[in-house]
């Protein structure tokens, strides 16, 4: 049977009501029994059955128009081969539309079959790809995870080492410059003690230079005592000069060891404020770091807190 749908033309639909309208009249000629004629009212029936059904506007608008566009050709071929047909029009109707009916039904249920089985198999194509992309997308992020947590070990790691080196540098540094600076001090206050030492000399050897200008001065007093005037004159004279030049040497070596006092005192006191300043500096730069330190692991995206406060608390000088 060819498909006959709503754009078949009236000739098509005659020419297929003909086609089965000739083999019911083999059918009939071969055998025609009271089974035949109950079948026929049957299929009769059926017909009333399915224009009843039509007339419930139940059934698929197109199929309906289906119906009506055969039952429609029918009717004319009816008219067209009223004369040539030694067939009722009851019969005519009733083998024909039953026919036409079920094969135009037939034809759209095999249509609808192969649709939803088509639909089917596209909703598993896609079902199987969405689901083989979301298992692709899992295991990327599952890949990009675990990527990313070690490379997050990793930066922790070099974080962790590279602030570890530095505070050991940091200690290094400092243990070195205090140890300048302690030496440096150490030196100064031997260079003191030398002058302290060199100017407590000065003032022994003062003291004895005094004691031995009253031993002239006695000596003086027994020459004139003598009566060695002239003596005493040329004595006084050239002990007068000795003395002076004696006495104005030993206050320039004291004048000399002072001022170099003064002036260890004031390096000392330089010295002491250098290494306060230092150490506040030191301070700094490791609070510096320590906030650095939490900066950094948090924008790694943990909430890790390390611990980079210093060794040991600084010495107290």
């Amino acid at each position: 049977m060819s498909k006959v749908t709503l754009k078949s033309t009236k000739q098509e639909i005659m020419d297929e009501v003909v086609k089965l309208q000739e083999q019911l009249k083999e059918a009939r000629a071969s055998k025609v029994t009271v089974s035949d004629v109950k079948t026929t009212k049957e299929k009769e029936e059926k017909v009333k059955k399915a224009q009843e059904i039509i007339d419930m506007n139940i059934l698929n608008p197109e199929i309906i128009k289906q119906f009506n566009d055969v039952k429609f050709a029918i009717e004319e071929a009816k008219k067209d081969l009223a004369e040539i047909q030694e067939v009722t029009d009851a019969i005519i109707d009733a083998e024909a539309v039953i026919m036409a009916k079920n094969n135009i039904i037939a034809d759209k249920e095999k249509q609808e079959v192969e649709k939803i089985e088509q639909l089917k198999k596209e909703t598993e194509v896609i079902i199987n790809d969405k689901t083989k992309k979301v298992s692709d997308l899992e295991q990327e992020y599952a890949d990009k995870k675990t990527t990313l947590e070690k490379e997050r070990k990793r930066e922790a790691e070099e974080f962790d080492y590279t602030l570890k080196r530095s505070r050991r540098l940091d200690n290094d540094k400092w243990e070195e410059e205090k140890a300048a600076r302690l030496k440096e001090i150490t030196d100064r206050e031997d260079a003191l003690s030398k002058r302290e030492e060199e100017m407590t000399k000065k003032e022994t050897e003062f003291k004895e230079f005094k004691e031995k200008v009253e031993g002239i001065k006695d000596l003086v007093k027994q020459a004139k005592e003598d009566g060695q005037a002239e003596a005493k004159k040329s004595f006084d004279k050239e002990k007068a000069i000795e003395i002076n030049s004696i006495k104005k040497n030993a206050e320039w070596e004291i004048k000399l060891a002072k001022m170099e006092q003064e002036r260890n005192l004031e390096d000392l006191m330089r010295a002491q404020e250098q290494i306060e300043s230092l150490q506040q500096k030191l301070e700094a730069a490791y609070n510096s770091m320590n906030a650095l330190a939490t900066t950094t692991v948090q924008s790694t995206g943990g909430v890790k807190v390390l611990d980079v406060g210093r060794n040991s608390e600084p010495q107290k000088r």
